[in-house]
């Protein structure tokens, strides 16, 4: 007999040695690319002297010598820079410190999404197969392994504690303490990279969760609990271009009805990856233009935001919060990189490390509402085979 309390976290134990397993070259991976700028050749970061230079330093992230398209470093990630400053001063240049740090917070990581999907479902199967598809997913590999873009995994994990925060306080409101934890580490998510800022389009549905079951929606107490956050952003931005001189890298691509076609594209691009992750690269700097309105990959990316609005709206309808709110997240946090407004990288698979568990809990809880509805029209029992049928799919999808 299988101990239900113990079956799940020996589950995520096995997932991490898998994970461990998957990542077990990455150890011995030299610097490339940005890493040179970033740490190798970057002083500001070899020294915590003077520490104003980490919030107050344009130059401090990708070092002085690094130079973008606008003739400079456009990213201002204090948090980002003081990690990198603290593995420079344990491991020096010896790239296994940072690919061990790296790995370390991908697990940490791990952790961090089964317990908010334990957290919003209670279904330690849900969780579990949530987490073993955004954990082995082949596209986080750049963001695992690149250490340059070490940012990513570090505001991922301040975010989901944001959200675990806000739970924990929903379920207890006399523990007003959590409240002010989640708002420090939204600050710190912040601090660390600018995609933390598609959050606050998650927050609002945070709190919506608190409503499950009930009839009627407070929709004003959720604006305004979430209004901190909002304030927490136009901070951030005001900060940013301060520090900055601007509010980002903007580079237009070809003609103005090009640039407005390549967000449909680019969306079709990205969710063409999580479902089916074959000829990855790191350089998509020749991806095509969309050729015009008729290119078939706009019209895939709005039928395909069209389809998830009209799961989002039946969701809603529904009362399934959870769907919702997994559908959120991934837009959320990927809207930033759609291109909407242009900047640098047209495409980067690292972009999606945070989207993706959003994408597969909303992926996980549509299949499984789907079969509890075929079992309830037609009597027809798939439970007993489709887990089995998931575990072997994950096995093949990543092989």
């Amino acid at each position: 007999m299988i101990n239900s309390k113990l079956f799940g976290p020996a589950v995520v134990g096995l997932l991490i040695i898998i994970t461990l397993l998957a990542y077990i070259k990455v150890f011995r991976a030299e610097f490339v690319y940005d890493d040179y700028a970033f740490i190798v050749n970057n002083k500001d970061i070899q020294s915590f002297k003077p520490f104003s230079k980490f919030f107050l330093s344009p130059d401090i992230f990708t070092g002085s010598n690094y130079h973008t398209e606008r003739g400079g470093g456009q990213n201002w990630r204090p948090v980002a820079s003081l990690a990198f400053a603290a593995q420079y001063a344990l491991f020096g240049k010896n790239p296994f410190g940072f690919h061990f740090t790296s790995i370390f917070l991908h697990i940490l990581n791990l952790i961090f999404v089964y317990i908010l999907a334990i957290k919003l479902t209670r279904r330690i199967g849900v969780a579990i197969i949530t987490t073993a598809f955004w954990a082995l997913h082949p596209v986080a590999t750049e963001a695992v392994s690149w250490i340059a873009n070490q940012s990513s995994l570090i505001f991922f994990g301040f975010f989901i504690l944001v959200v675990l925060s806000i739970l924990n306080y929903q379920e207890n409101k006399n523990r007003k303490f959590l409240l002010w934890i989640s708002y420090l580490f939204f600050a710190l998510s912040l601090l660390t990279k600018e995609t933390a800022l598609g959050g606050i389009f998650i927050i609002p549905f945070v709190f919506l969760l608190s409503y499950q079951g009930r009839e009627k929606i407070n929709f004003r107490k959720i604006l305004v609990d979430s209004l901190p956050f909002v304030l927490m952003g136009l901070a951030y931005f005001y900060a940013r271009y301060k520090i900055l001189g601007t509010l980002g890298d903007h580079v237009l691509r070809g003609s103005f009805l090009e640039n407005i076609l390549l967000a449909p594209t680019v969306f079709y691009k990205y969710i063409s990856l999580a479902i089916y992750p074959v000829n990855l690269m790191l350089n998509y700097a020749n991806f095509p233009l969309p050729s015009g309105v008729g290119d078939p990959r706009v019209i895939s990316g709005v039928l395909l935001f069209s389809f998830l609005a009209f799961l989002f709206y039946i969701g809603f309808k529904k009362s399934k919060f959870n769907f919702i709110f997994g559908t959120v997240w991934f837009l959320a946090f990927l809207l930033p990189v759609l291109q909407i407004i242009p900047f640098q990288d047209i495409i980067g698979e690292r972009f999606l490390y945070a989207p993706l568990a959003g994408f597969f809990l909303a992926a996980v809880l549509g299949l499984d509402n789907f079969l509890s509805y075929i079992k309830f029209k037609f009597n027809w029992n798939f439970y007993p085979i489709w887990k089995t049928i998931a575990a072997i799919a994950l096995m093949l999808f990543f092989i």
